[in-house]
């Protein structure tokens, strides 16, 4: 996901084995149906974002049938002094370094 040509990286489920065995009817599958945003700014600049889940609020996806889901967002907006061009040069570097490693 992006917001403003900055990346924002997050989980969106999780996937548990409790037998801890290789086997597919073991496994269970969960959505993350809560996000938080924590977005940190500059005067009228967003420099950059995180996204957290709540691990407490997941739709149990295991059973192949349709479910119904409601999702929801929290943000929280932080002001600083740090430079945008800072932030935003630094994620460039890792989006070029990321790109190179990964046309091998």
């Amino acid at each position: 996901m992006y917001y403003d040509e900055l990346p924002i990286w997050g989980l969106i489920g999780r996937v548990e084995n409790r037998e801890e065995t290789d086997d597919p009817k073991d496994y269970k599958y969960f959505l993350y149906k809560h996000i938080h945003f924590d977005i940190l700014y500059n005067k009228d600049r967003v420099i950059e974002i995180t996204a957290r889940t709540d691990p407490h609020s997941v739709l149990d996806l295991t059973e192949d049938k349709e479910v119904n889901a409601e999702f929801t967002y929290t943000a929280k907006w932080k002001q600083t002094d740090i430079p945008s061009l800072l932030i935003s040069s630094s994620i460039k570097f890792v989006s070029v370094i990321n790109k190179l490693m990964t046309k091998s």
